[in-house]
């Protein structure tokens, strides 16, 4: 399963490019994302500052988030 847009990619392997986000899974990765985010569209997400936790608010790192990863 391979579900992506030009700015992120769900699939088993991680694409080459650092500047697209990478989750690593399949199809149950997918139906959570979704489920997410129809949860934060009826908590009233984005007008709910702080709900997503401080780590939220700083610039996202895919370096580092992939070396967690692997």
């Amino acid at each position: 399963m391979n579900k992506n847009s030009a700015n992120g990619i769900i699939s088993q392997n991680p694409p080459v490019s650092l500047e697209i986000v990478w989750i690593k899974g399949g199809n149950e990765k997918w139906n959570n994302l979704q489920k997410k985010i129809v949860e934060l569209g009826r908590a009233g997400y984005p007008g709910c500052i702080g709900c997503a936790g401080p780590a939220a608010s700083e610039p996202w790192d895919e370096v580092m988030s992939r070396k967690q990863i692997f």
